[in-house]
C-alpha cells in the first residue's frame, strides 16, 4: 500500500513558476520531514538523479509532520533547471516527532512534470 501520495498542481513548469505540492498521508502514523531538505528535485537522465544541493549548515531536525490520514500542501518557486522530465523526491520519517534528529526512512515521489 502506498503510504503517501505526492501530487503537483500542473504537469509543466517554467523557471520562476510557482509549483504547488499536495501530500496525502495514507499511513496510520504521522509522516515527518527534514528541516534541511524537505524535498529534492530530481531529473530524469536514464535514471532519476538529484540535482546538486549545497550542504546544510544547521542540524537536520524534524521540522513538520502530517498527521495520519491528513493532507499538507506547500509551494516552491521552480529554480532554473535543465529542460526535461523532473519529479520531487521527499524523504520522510514515520512516527517521529518535531525537533528530533531527522532520520529518513521512506522516500516518496511526486508525479513527473516537465520543465520548459
Amino acid at each position: 500500500m502506498t503510504k503517501a501520495i505526492v501530487l503537483t498542481d500542473k504537469k509543466e513548469y517554467s523557471p520562476g513558476d510557482l509549483l504547488k505540492v499536495k501530500i496525502q498521508n495514507k499511513e496510520n502514523q504521522k509522516i515527518c520531514f527534514s528541516s534541511c531538505y524537505p524535498y529534492y528535485i530530481q531529473k530524469k537522465s536514464g535514471n532519476w538523479q538529484n540535482y546538486i544541493y549545497e550542504d546544510c549548515d544547521k542540524e537536520d531536525l524534524v521540522e513538520s509532520c502530517i498527521e495520519p490520514k491528513s493532507v499538507k500542501s506547500f509551494e516552491l518557486t521552480v529554480p532554473v533547471l535543465k529542460k526535461g522530465e523532473n519529479r520531487l523526491s521527499i524523504l520522510a520519517c514515520i512516527g517521529c516527532n518535531v525537533k528530533e534528529k531527522f532520520k529518513g526512512q521512506e522516500n516518496f515521489f511526486s508525479n513527473d512534470f516537465t520543465i520548459k
